[in-house]
């Protein structure tokens, strides 16, 4: 029973892969009261989601993640969707594991 226990914890991350900074972009200057559907419904384009999320810094600025099955549609994501606009806002899109800078 003891060997079975310990197996289960291996099946389950198999089967729900960790996020990876190589597949998820973030996504910024999103609108306020953006749901993650929305999220799903603009990214989806780009390839397969496994996981979106909304965030708020202290309750002023939106900002988002969207993790995709694969890096290439991150990649797509980041140097397609950066600059588009959602519901008047354009939002600043780039692969996560880079820094987004202004230029000067």
């Amino acid at each position: 029973a003891a060997a079975a226990a310990a197996a289960a914890p291996t099946a389950a991350a198999a089967a729900a892969p960790e996020r990876s900074a190589e597949n998820e972009v973030y996504v910024g200057n999103v609108p306020d009261d953006v749901s993650r559907e929305e999220l799903v419904e603009a990214f989806s384009q780009y390839g397969q989601i496994r996981s979106a999320r909304v965030l708020k810094y202290r309750n002023r600025k939106s900002f988002a993640f969207v993790d995709f099955a694969d890096a290439s549609a991150a990649d797509a994501a980041a140097d397609e969707a950066n600059g588009v606009t959602m519901r008047d806002r354009s939002m600043v899109v780039a692969k996560a594991n880079s820094k987004v800078s202004d230029s000067k």
